[in-house]
């Protein structure tokens, strides 16, 4: 797994302003809200809740995305351009920001997206993801279990 892309501090109305660490040099020490992407419209609208949700809290927004890469394609040459991902994201980021919430937005490419994320997320971390609710599991229900099971404080959105 390696991360891929730039890093957006922060995503304000268009404006990308890097948030300067609390005075003194100390590291930031707000809560962390990751969002992990599962697909436009759920995502958009988990995205939405959480930066809501943030704004009371003062808490940073992470938009985490495990690009997974099949094997018969070299992992920095995914089949969905890199670029590509990358504008979705930031414009998902975009659409979602307001007032001083800072979205930050991560685009791993990875062979094992479960692998990926556990990697990167560590517990116990507040983990938000939207999917749709059914009798029977979804891969997003299914992800939402397993890094419970890791040890993560997971918020499943249940999409409209």
């Amino acid at each position: 797994m390696r991360p891929f892309g730039d890093r957006i501090s922060s995503v304000n109305s268009g404006d990308c302003i890097p948030r300067l660490p609390a005075s003194g040099g100390e590291p930031d020490r707000r809560l962390v809200l990751d969002v992990i992407f599962t697909n436009l419209r759920w995502t958009a609208e988990a995205l939405n809740w959480t930066v809501h949700l943030a704004s009371g809290l003062e808490a940073r927004v992470k938009l985490i995305h495990a690009q997974q890469v099949p094997w018969a394609f070299p992992i920095e040459r995914p089949p969905v351009d890199i670029a590509f991902s990358k504008s979705q994201l930031v414009g998902l980021a975009h659409r979602a920001a307001h007032h001083e919430i800072e979205v930050q937005v991560q685009l791993y490419l990875c062979r094992d997206r479960i692998k990926a994320l556990s990697e990167v997320l560590k517990p116990p971390s507040l983990v938000i993801l939207g999917g749709k609710d059914r009798r029977w599991p979804t891969s997003e229900s299914k992800l939402a279990k397993l890094l419970a099971a890791k040890g993560h404080r997971v918020i499943f959105l249940s999409a409209k």
